[in-house]
């Protein structure tokens, strides 16, 4: 009987998972942020090549049941092991599971993601995202050119973990290494005195920045490129009940006491038209206002939230202010930092372009070269600066 079972409820589970894969898309696995794998159609070629099988087993692996349950798990019980060292050593913060590169910090109840060493190699791809910008800016004399990096924690100064780092290693920060390789006709704006020691807020689970952080960054670039602009003044910050595990909870398998919580600034909007990768859309694609107060939220917490609230990544945004008197045009460079503030920005330009390079097709050469630009500022995590299909795309000078 044993035996029996052994067959059939494999087989059983590779039969229900193919017939379901072949008349709907697989599942969204949440916690791994990806779809479910699905199993190739069996056929005489992929089943001599092997495709088949391989797909197979992938997809009965994503099928089993508690499959996160169970990492999570999993997950607890090392913790609850390294949780019992670290308290003999005196240690608050430890190791979410044993080789994880994300820490449980006990008196912040949070997730703090182990800061990277400065290897020459990580060095050596942060200057050249920095030559990327010198490029593009001597090519554009006329354009004033400005660069500021998010506060991704893992590059923090202000990182718990960061003193922990052997001082044989470089304990240059990415920001530092960055600003040191710009040329004059390049402003760096550092946020690290707006927000590093900013608690209020934040996210505990999440990389990405909060609203308020967000607004800090705003108003302090604002102040850098327009010295006389008037930034946005919300006159309420709301806060939805939609309770979620941000990034370094799924990668770190570990769910503190409190999930995080989604808000938003609310504050007298201008008439702003909005163009989304060529298509007509409404501030309501920047910001799912109406989905959150009908409480339209997934119901899955570890669903990324600051990409469902605000916007998913997009190649290129147009953004134009139909009340403001000012004629001036912004192009804003950045990641997905950046959908929190993109409004934002909108508020202080007649014109606010806004391009992930990650996902848009043409290079920045090709973009200027038909258009006005006053101000140019890249916002990039360093990660994302590191890319090299995004320094190429910065720094070509091709208009193709």
């Amino acid at each position: 009987m044993a035996a029996l079972c052994l067959i059939f409820v494999p087989s059983f589970i590779a039969f229900t998972t193919i017939a379901s894969y072949d008349t709907e898309s697989p599942p969204y696995l949440a916690l791994e942020n990806r779809l479910a794998a699905a199993p190739k159609k069996p056929s005489p070629s992929s089943i001599l090549n092997g495709s088949f099988q391989s797909s197979l087993e992938e997809s009965l692996r994503d099928a089993l049941p508690l499959r996160s349950e169970s990492a999570l798990a999993n997950a607890f019980v090392q913790r609850r092991c390294i949780a019992a060292s670290a308290f003999l050593l005196h240690e608050g913060i430890y190791p979410t599971y044993y080789g994880s590169t994300y820490a449980y910090d006990t008196s912040s109840d949070s997730i703090i993601p182990f800061p990277p060493i400065m290897t020459s190699d990580l060095r050596s791809s942060l200057e050249s995202g920095a030559n990327a910008l010198n490029s593009i800016a001597s090519r554009h004399p006329q354009i004033d050119v400005y660069c500021s990096t998010p506060p991704h924690l893992a590059y923090l100064p202000s990182n718990p973990l960061r003193p922990l780092i052997s001082k044989v290693q470089d304990n240059t920060t990415a920001a530092e290494v960055i600003s040191g390789q710009l040329e004059d006709d390049v402003s760096f704006v550092d946020l690290d005195p707006l927000i590093m020691d900013e608690t209020k807020g934040s996210f505990r689970t999440e990389h990405h920045w909060s609203t308020e952080e967000a607004h800090k960054a705003y108003s302090g670039i604002l102040a850098v490129m327009q010295p006389s602009a008037v930034p946005v003044t919300p006159h309420q910050i709301v806060q939805y009940e939609a309770p979620f595990y941000g990034s370094y909870a799924r990668l770190g398998l570990c769910t503190p006491a409190e999930p995080d919580k989604i808000s938003d600034l609310l504050y007298d909007e201008s008439d702003i038209s909005v163009c989304l990768d060529g298509r007509k859309g409404s501030l309501e694609d920047l910001r799912h206002r109406a989905l959150y107060e009908n409480k339209g939220w997934s119901t899955d917490a570890f669903t990324l939230r600051y990409e469902e609230y605000f916007h998913w990544n997009i190649g290129i945004i147009e953004l134009t202010n139909l009340d403001t008197l000012s004629e001036k045009t912004l192009l804003l460079v950045g990641d997905s930092y950046t959908n929190s503030i993109e409004r934002l920005f909108a508020e202080n330009y007649k014109t606010v372009y806004c391009i992930d390079p990650r996902y848009y097709k043409e290079s920045l050469e090709s973009f200027l070269a038909d258009r006005k630009v006053d101000d140019l500022l890249f916002l990039l995590c360093p990660p994302t600066l590191s890319l090299e299909n995004v320094q190429r795309q910065i720094s070509s000078s091709e208009e193709a």
